[in-house]
């Protein structure tokens, strides 16, 4: 008789279980569609009994469609529930974290409206297009809420993102601010504050203050890599003024050239006052690809822009020497050479001031080192 019952409770079991099994591949597929019902299918097949080893990872997939959903209540319910049913160690380990995190980002529920407008805020931000309404509009949540658990977290994403739209100033001011919040709070948020701030001061050139932050890092490792950035910052500085040097004194080289060649400053200026041909044809397609340029990130914009304006500078002057010399007789292949020759160190002297004048220059050596698809 016993073996009788054993066999019926077994059998009534797997049949519950393949059962189970379908109804969470169904959820799965809603799922996958993004169909909204995905969350109750899974949450039906969380309730269903007898338990089976599908209950708690249902559970935990509504959770995960609650949190995409901002509904923070719920996914802590449905957390709650998989945790109360599952024996697992390590996915009671994984569940219990991502309970921790929920509780955190919404102060055990005192936060849940809030955290779901920051979370809008953000995906709408990095969806593309201009930002600036949704960003104002973030600020003003934060203000509104001085107290929100993730103050610290939001204050950094509003800095990042005010310096991709070149509002460097903003930038710097939420995190000074995220650095003075997070130095009245536990916890690790202090230094991560205040790197985000060292080594945005870097690329804007604000190198003292970078370096009275520095000291204050309390992470060996991290302070060490700051150190390393100010160094570079600071190398920066020396070649910036080397390439404008540079390009200071090749431009006076090339006006006094002209003086001579056509012997006079009144003929000189008659020179430089009428534009080259190459400087016909390049101004109109720069002016192009630098509109195009403009209508996307702020910062590639400002590169794109100065390169071309120096590009266009360098060939009117270029081409007002190489006409002066003309007028005095053919032009040997030496000369052509060493004509080239300087032209490409003013155009490599020009690019580099541009990258540094956009704070481009990290960027760029980041995806040299890295490649372009990281």
């Amino acid at each position: 008789m016993t073996r009788w019952v054993v066999a019926l409770v077994v059998t009534i079991w797997a049949t519950a279980a393949h059962a189970d099994e379908q109804a969470f591949r169904a959820a799965g597929e809603l799922a996958a569609k993004a169909d909204p019902r995905a969350i109750d299918a899974y949450e039906a097949v969380g309730a269903a009994r007898p338990i089976t080893r599908w209950t708690d990872d249902a559970w935990v997939e509504a959770a995960r469609i609650a949190e995409q959903q901002r509904d923070y209540d719920r996914a802590r319910r449905d957390l709650e529930q998989a945790i109360a049913i599952s024996t697992d160690a390590q996915f009671l380990r994984r569940a219990r974290g991502d309970l921790a995190r929920l509780e955190q980002m919404t102060g055990g529920g005192e936060w849940t409206a809030v955290a779901g407008e920051h979370q809008r805020l953000v995906t709408a931000i990095a969806g593309g297009g201009d930002p600036t309404r949704e960003l104002e509009q973030l600020e003003a949540l934060v203000k509104a809420n001085p107290g929100y658990p993730r103050g610290v977290a939001v204050r950094i994403t509003l800095a990042r993102a005010w310096e991709t739209e070149d509002e460097v100033d903003r930038a710097l001011r939420w995190l000074r601010d995220a650095v003075r919040l997070a130095s009245v709070r536990t916890g690790s948020e202090v230094d991560r504050a205040r790197i985000e701030l060292v080594r945005m001061l870097v690329r804007h050139r604000q190198l003292d203050e970078a370096r009275r932050e520095v000291p204050l890092v309390t992470d060996p490792s991290m302070r060490a890599s700051l150190v390393r950035s100010l160094a570079a910052g600071e190398s920066w500085r020396v070649m910036r003024w080397t390439a404008l040097a540079l390009l200071v004194v090749l431009g006076g080289i090339a006006i006094a050239l002209v003086r001579r060649r056509t012997g006079s400053w009144r003929a000189a200026g008659r020179r430089f006052a009428r534009p080259p041909a190459e400087v016909i044809y390049f101004v109109p397609i720069a002016a192009v690809i630098g509109f195009i340029a403009s209508t996307g990130n702020p910062l590639v914009a400002k590169g794109v822009i100065w390169i071309f304006a120096g590009a266009a500078i360098i060939a009117w002057v270029s081409g007002a020497t190489l006409e002066a010399a003309r007028r005095r007789g053919p032009i040997g292949v030496r000369h052509a050479i060493a004509h080239a020759g300087v032209v490409g160190v003013a155009v490599v002297a020009a690019v580099y001031l541009a990258l540094d004048h956009a704070r481009l220059l990290d960027l760029v050596a980041e995806t040299w080192r890295t490649g372009p698809g990281h």
